[in-house]
């Protein structure tokens, strides 16, 4: 793979200005495919970018270049929040439970979305769970004791539930 079919397809992106682009890509050999996108990556990650092979098919691919910081802030504002806003006012006086798991940072997030769950009068049912990336050992153990609050049950978010950092599951009782 060329750079200059990254580049022809993906300037944007190169450039700061679009999240991700998608883009088919033909090939003779799927070995050197994969070899091609870890060497492309082995320049693109540092520089907070990721090449994913997203479908691969008889000789040709689908190719995603995309910041995942990026990504996960578009998505932030664009699904969760939105989502959030919507349903905040109907839970005040009803208990939630907070989970949330990130890649970067230091959970700040989460504590400003404690913040405003109890400025609209919604009672946390118990300390909030944040974890780093996926949860295991006592991130595991948190989640399943958070899970077992009484008259807690899930309304999670579709994209959280899809990316493995940076997005939270509202848990509230009815």
């Amino acid at each position: 793979m060329s750079e200059e079919t990254i580049v022809r397809q993906a300037a944007p992106t190169l450039a700061g200005i679009k999240t991700g682009s998608m883009f088919p890509y033909r090939f003779e050999s799927r070995e050197e495919l994969l070899k091609d996108i870890r060497a492309f990556n082995r320049i693109f990650v540092p520089r907070g970018m990721c090449l994913l092979l997203l479908r691969l098919m008889e000789k040709s691919a689908l190719l995603y270049l995309y910041r995942p910081q990026s990504l996960e802030k578009d998505l932030e504002d664009s699904e969760f929040e939105p989502m959030f806003d919507g349903v905040k006012k109907t839970l005040g006086g009803k208990r939630v439970g907070l989970f949330g798991s990130y890649g970067w940072g230091d959970g700040e997030w989460m504590r400003n979305w404690e913040d405003d769950c109890r400025a609209c009068g919604i009672n946390l049912a118990a300390e909030s769970v944040l974890v780093n990336n996926a949860p295991e050992g006592e991130g595991a153990e948190a989640c399943k004791a958070l899970g077992t609050v009484q008259s807690v049950c899930r309304l999670e978010d579709a994209s959280s539930a899809s990316l493995s950092s940076g997005f939270s599951a509202l848990q509230t009782a009815y």
